[in-house]
């Protein structure tokens, strides 16, 4: 027979986890604070917020945004700066991410366009995409990589072709 659509069946689920727990793929043991990157550049902390971070697909990098409009590369093992802040957006930038293969960054921001960076070098990768008539909050590669989308405040999500 069907359930009763008035009544909603729950089923038990197979893990349980105390608030403030979070199971790692290994074990059911909660994460463990490793290491913190202070956002230092020339001798100056940031004046204002870290907004996003991400790890790059081989773990051995990682980017973040800023309300300093910037996104930095990070080595996450030593916490050291790797080449200067990438340095374009004229607003606050509010997400990043790594294309699956890693060949490119996408950074999203308040001056409503996305960014693609080479994190190789470091370096900006053609011109800035734009068409969100707001704020972009966040980004995301497809998992071929083939597509980016954003999404934006303006109630819209675009999706870019990556591969052109």
């Amino acid at each position: 027979s069907r359930p009763d659509p008035g009544h909603r069946q729950f089923r038990h689920a197979e893990n349980a986890y105390t608030i403030g727990t979070v199971p790692t793929r290994r074990s059911s043991v909660p994460y463990r604070l490793v290491r913190t990157i202070t956002a230092v550049h020339q001798k100056l902390i940031f004046k204002r917020s870290v907004t996003a971070v991400v790890f790059h697909p081989d773990g051995h990098l990682l980017a973040s945004a800023s309300d300093d409009r910037t996104v930095r590369l990070w080595d996450p093992a030593t916490g050291q700066p790797i080449h200067q802040p990438l340095t374009g957006h004229t607003n606050s930038v509010r997400a990043v991410a790594f294309s699956p293969d890693g060949h490119l960054l996408a950074s999203a921001g308040a001056d409503k366009t996305v960014r693609l960076w080479d994190p190789a070098s470091g370096q900006p990768i053609r011109q800035p995409l734009t068409g969100h008539t707001n704020w972009v909050f966040a980004v995301a590669f497809s998992p071929d990589g083939h597509l980016l989308a954003s999404a934006g405040a303006d109630g819209t999500v675009r999706l870019w072709a990556a591969d052109q």
